[in-house]
């Protein structure tokens, strides 16, 4: 998987939090099918190998995944926020987290 396809599929992280959700509300309630079992085997699987992945990371790191990935934030304004001297740093860094957790992630099983 490409860096960015492991983006794409980091950035969906709080869509399948909030679906797991649904489905375990749904399978209380009763109201549930095997393809919704399956979903919730998903969700699970891949909320569990992104939570040890993201772990892996320092809290700092955490941080400036946290404000490019789930708030969107573009290198240059996290470069000002976190006072670095020029965007290029942010996404060297970036470069490191996304391949730490990457690793950390498919060696999860």
């Amino acid at each position: 998987m490409s860096d960015k396809e492991f983006l794409i599929l980091l950035s969906y992280l709080p869509y399948a939090k909030v679906r797991l959700a649904t489905n375990m509300v749904s399978k209380q309630l009763g109201d549930i099918n095997n393809e919704d079992e399956q979903k919730i085997l998903f969700y699970r699987n891949m909320i569990n190998k992104f939570d040890i992945a993201i772990n892996t990371l320092t809290q700092y790191e955490k941080k400036l995944l946290f404000l490019r990935v789930f708030d969107g934030m573009k290198y240059n304004e996290i470069s000002i926020r976190l006072g670095y001297a020029s965007h290029s740093s942010v996404i060297r860094i970036m470069n490191e987290i996304i391949h730490k957790i990457k690793e950390a992630y498919e060696n999860e099983i």
